[in-house]
């Protein structure tokens, strides 16, 4: 049998496989004889106004798995989103709707197909952009699973997807817009805690900002720089950033607060810098920013989204940029390892069902200082610090 055939043949078995893999027909939509028809989830009704509802378990879809959730995060976009404040496409919301973005647990059902029926029974972290982890029960599309490792505990699962992949996407958008340095505030949280190792791992440059000497302390402790961590309340904090910034050429600013912070950051930092406003801490609109820093001194603000960043790509694309800053993020034995390391959060404190909507109060009031929060399977959810 000539070469030739031989890979043709392989390349029609390939072919064939494929098929029947992304048939979602092949094999029947299957779901437990024993679920459930209803469930709990906390669900936003509107503007400050967030209840633990009984509602009907989702329905599973052809391309999609049905997931018993184990555990879910809670970060501050979630704390805005259940104020009913924040919207995952910037569209007004459509309430109710049930809360959380990620989580962790184990697949029960699948739409169909032979993907669907080898993923039942697998420990995943999973992803949904259009909330529901929130639930007794979510539906999520196959693509937006991870196979979670044995040893690890569904609560740190549940924030293996949007913090990580948000530190990769902004290191990755820091390098593929030139920059060889960076700043960042609010680094004390869960994801600026990621990025602080991210950047030490890639051997970045990195300005950290926070708000008090315990903060900078944790920081130097996971592999900071002393001296590339400040604190916003020093009295000499605008003139030691300015300094730092300027001696590293850090360019890139990416801003968790929003506010009077970005102004502080754009007046500071050298020429030609970029500031990526993510998230609004602050709850404030951007003011007091100088045209001359963005006319004469080629400085500019961006807005970053995750959701956004993703969908820019191309899956070859996004493939390329993970591969950049070194962390491929899908189904890889490297991932896992990072999952307990780099890009791990610590758990520290357990809600209930029954007091979360008194937990949200406290997390609004100063959500900058709290870190991700998740449900476990118990029903509890749980503080990342």
């Amino acid at each position: 049998m000539s070469r030739g055939l031989v890979a043709l043949i392989l390349v029609v078995l390939v072919a064939v496989g494929l098929k029947i893999a992304l048939d979602y027909t092949a094999l029947p939509a299957k779901v437990p004889d024993d679920l459930p028809h209803e469930m709990r989830a906390i669900r936003v009704h509107g503007i400050n106004n967030v209840t633990v509802d009984t509602v009907p378990v989702p329905k599973v879809e052809s391309g999609h798995v049905l997931i018993k959730v184990k555990a879910a995060a809670l970060n501050p976009s979630d704390v805005y989103f259940l104020r009913g404040i924040y919207s995952t496409d910037g569209n007004d919301s459509t309430f109710p709707l049930t809360g959380g973005f990620e989580g962790s647990g184990v697949i029960v059902g699948h739409g169909g197909g032979a993907i669907g029926q080898l993923l039942l029974h697998q420990r995943v972290a999973f992803a949904t952009m259009q909330g529901g982890a929130y639930g007794e029960y979510v539906v999520v599309p196959m693509t937006n699973i991870l196979p979670l490792p044995a040893t690890q505990h569904y609560d740190k699962g549940a924030f293996s997807l949007v913090n990580p992949l948000t530190a990769v996407g902004m290191v990755s958008t820091a390098i593929g817009d030139g920059h060889s340095a960076i700043v960042q505030n609010a680094a004390a949280s869960a994801l600026g805690k990621m990025f602080v190792k991210l950047c030490h791992l890639k051997g970045i440059p990195l300005v950290n900002i926070v708000r008090r000497i315990e903060q900078k302390e944790q920081l130097v402790d996971i592999g900071a720089s002393p001296e590339h961590v400040l604190i916003s309340s020093d009295p000499n904090f605008l003139n030691q950033l300015k300094k730092i910034s300027h001696e590293l050429g850090t360019t890139a600013a990416f801003d968790a607060i929003a506010g009077p912070a970005t102004s502080e950051l754009l007046g500071a930092m050298p020429p030609g810098t970029a500031i990526y406003v993510y998230g609004i801490l602050s709850n404030q609109n951007l003011d007091n920013i100088h045209p001359g820093d963005l006319m004469q001194h080629r400085k500019s603000i961006r807005g970053w989204h995750l959701r956004v960043w993703q969908e820019s790509l191309s899956l070859p694309m996004l493939a390329l940029h993970i591969y950049q800053v070194g962390e491929p993020v899908f189904f890889t034995q490297r991932t896992r390892e990072l999952l307990t390391t780099a890009l791990t959060t610590e758990v520290r404190a357990r809600v209930t069902f029954d007091t979360f909507v008194n937990a949200i109060d406290a997390l609004h009031g100063n959500c900058h200082e709290f870190p991700p929060t998740s449900r476990n399977h118990k029903d509890h959810y749980v503080r990342g610090k």
